[in-house]
């Protein structure tokens, strides 16, 4: 079974940064129950800049969270705010190989 992937792209000044620093936080323990909030970064705004400006495709971005993912994993959570901008989303194509 594949694992989930959530994409948090609540707009700026909505509360988001603390959702992030609070996944962050507790990326340990999320990670003990199958969540994992992957990459060291508090967000992944870069992730979503990268995304928009093309200099990430989303096999890229498929294969660097499959690099994140221990045994057991059912849920993976991505934020940033800028993931709202995005209106071409064919790179979420390259992520259901990998994800519900």
């Amino acid at each position: 079974m594949k694992p989930k992937l959530m994409i948090h792209a609540g707009i700026h000044r909505t509360g988001t940064t603390a959702l992030q620093k609070l996944l962050a936080h507790y990326r340990g323990r999320l990670a003990e129950k199958g969540i994992v909030y992957p990459f060291s970064a508090a967000n992944h705004q870069s992730i979503a800049w990268s995304l928009f400006r093309k200099q990430m495709s989303g096999t890229e971005l498929a294969d660097q969270l499959a690099g994140q993912l221990p045994a057991g994993v059912t849920c993976v959570v991505l934020s940033g705010e800028d993931f709202a901008i995005h209106k071409d989303l064919t790179w979420l194509g390259a992520l259901q190989a990998h994800f519900d």
